[in-house]
């Protein structure tokens, strides 16, 4: 299985960020996750979470 996995920041403070997780196998989709953080009184909060695997 092949995994990636990575961050991009969305503003220039870099206090917005989408972190995101993909999970192949032979090609096809196994895994996907994406989800957008806000660094929030000195710690990353979980905004919002989409995730799906099969």
């Amino acid at each position: 299985m092949k995994k990636i996995e990575f961050d991009t920041d969305l503003d220039k403070n870099g206090h917005e960020r989408l972190r995101v997780k993909i999970t192949t196998n032979k090609g096809q989709l196994i895994e996907v996750m994406y989800q957008y953080e806000s660094f929030i009184e000195n710690y990353w909060v979980n905004i919002v979470r989409y995730d799906c695997s099969h």
